[in-house]
């Protein structure tokens, strides 16, 4: 089976908000789709159970994506277009192997309880894996609008930073930090797969990501304080899609 094309929907493998509510012991103050979202996928990989004790490499090397982008599906498709053959089996689980830097532009819908619109701020470099990063704000619901830049931000720590304890969550979701710079997110395909031996040659394999509501903003005194959820992710046979 060789990789055709990849196209974009809505994700339907839920990998959990791994960074929600974690700066604050409340929930966020507004949630917002962002204009921009870029993660840098290093590797991706189907596997035939859960551990995924022997994975198949669909596609390797390090690439930065906008998933907020209308045209994320083509240049998913580039990334994968080389990958191998998948032996014939039957494929449960994906793992993607993703840089831990997000890079997110947006704006809070609303005034947050402090009376300001927060905004991503560009300047900012607070952020690493031992600390949050803190955004913008402006009374002006436009003037923050206006002035949103990326701004990147890091998955946390499981322990021993201002997330507090992460363990329990991370383990749910099926994340791994591997090392400062680099994470695995290993979760349930919303329907299995099938490769039988005699497959076609050619099939259609399915990446899927949804956004919505990904940035977090937080209330902080008279700033505020920058959080975010993943995507929803989804690897698939597209031919035999999840229902």
């Amino acid at each position: 089976m060789n990789i055709k094309s990849i196209k974009l929907a809505l994700g339907v493998m839920a990998v959990s908000s791994f960074f929600a509510n974690v700066a604050l012991a409340v929930g966020p103050d507004n949630t917002t789709t962002p204009a921009v979202y870029k993660v840098t996928v290093k590797k991706i990989e189907v596997c035939t159970n859960a551990a995924c004790t022997s994975p198949v490499v669909i596609a390797a090397g390090s690439m930065t994506f906008d998933i907020a982008s209308a045209g994320i599906g083509a240049t998913i498709g580039n990334y994968v277009a080389n990958a191998a053959n998948i032996p014939a089996g039957t494929y449960t689980h994906g793992r993607i192997t993703l840089g831990r830097s997000f890079t997110l532009k947006g704006r809070s819908s609303v005034a947050l309880p402090n009376g300001f619109f927060c905004y991503t701020n560009s300047a900012d470099t607070s952020s690493d894996v031992d600390a949050p990063g803190l955004g913008g704000v402006n009374v002006n619901g436009a003037a923050a609008l206006a002035a949103a830049g990326e701004q990147e931000v890091f998955v946390p720590n499981m322990t021993g930073t201002y997330a507090g304890n992460l363990t329990a969550q991370y383990a749910a979701a099926g994340l791994t930090m591997v090392d400062d710079d680099t994470m695995t997110v290993t979760g349930p395909f919303g329907a299995p797969f099938t490769i039988a031996a005699d497959s076609p040659a050619s099939a259609n394999i399915r990446i899927d990501f949804d956004v919505a509501n990904t940035i977090q903003f937080y209330a902080a005194g008279p700033g505020c304080a920058l959080g975010f959820a993943p995507p929803e992710v989804n690897v698939y046979d597209a031919d035999n899609p999840p229902t």
